[in-house]
């Protein structure tokens, strides 16, 4: 059954333009230098093929399973580059206004990178010691921070669900009864800082509308043509 739907009419509608044109908060958001931006490392890492089975924790170091310590065994390369790329103060594909769908994040990508952090993290703290640990823990963070700080609410979404994981993570290394005050202290000093890296949601806001400004309206029917199903 083909439907024909009536013309829509929205010429009696102004053009408002875009509603973050000349505003502070699209001024706000500037270009950084690339060897400032840590996409730039993070995009250049390649991994080797990640285990068929990852574990939904990996606290306890012996109960990991051999092929996911094998896994991070193969990459200490992406580590080192990891941990360069979690150093930089920011990390963006694009200014604001130039988003659209081929600048989101490569979730998979990501989320191998935060699994490989939380086995060292594991590793490190069974076999080095909580600072050890802890330095790692900090990487792990500003990566959340970074898959979230100039990208739209999904790319934000994604930072968040990294967080959530290595939350649990430092909330294991809290307990450890290895971890004295003074540690403790610093720790909780490095994530307050860090956790400043987090934008505003105004700023996510204001990414989403260009995002999908740029992605769709190349594709967008004329409104003074009928739609045909």
């Amino acid at each position: 059954v083909v439907l024909i739907y009536p013309t829509i009419q929205l010429n009696q509608i102004p053009d408002i333009g875009s509603p973050f044109a000349n505003t502070e908060l699209l001024n706000e958001v500037q270009w950084i230098d690339n060897r400032d931006n840590a996409l730039m490392i993070y995009d250049a890492i390649q991994l080797t093929s990640e285990p068929d089975e990852y574990p939904m924790s990996v606290h306890d170091w012996a109960s990991v399973p051999n092929q996911c310590k094998q896994w991070l065994n193969e990459n200490q390369v992406a580590l080192a580059m990891l941990e360069a790329a979690a150093e930089k103060p920011g990390a963006m594909p694009c200014l604001p206004k130039e988003h659209d769908f081929s600048n989101m994040l490569h979730v998979t990508h990501h989320r191998s990178l935060s699994r490989l952090v939380r086995l060292e993290i594991s590793r490190l703290d069974a076999e080095e010691g909580a600072d050890q640990s802890r330095r790692w823990m900090r990487v792990a963070l500003r990566h959340s921070r970074h898959c979230g700080m100039a990208g739209a609410q999904l790319d934000r979404l994604v930072g968040k669900a990294f967080h959530a994981s290595i939350v649990e993570t430092m909330i294991a290394w809290a307990a450890n009864p290895n971890v004295d005050a003074k540690l403790l202290r610093q720790a909780l000093d490095e994530v307050r800082n860090d956790f400043e890296m987090t934008p505003s949601p105004s700023v996510t806001l204001m990414i989403s509308y260009y995002l999908n400004v740029n992605s769709f309206d190349p594709w967008a029917p004329s409104l003074e043509q009928p739609c045909l199903l």
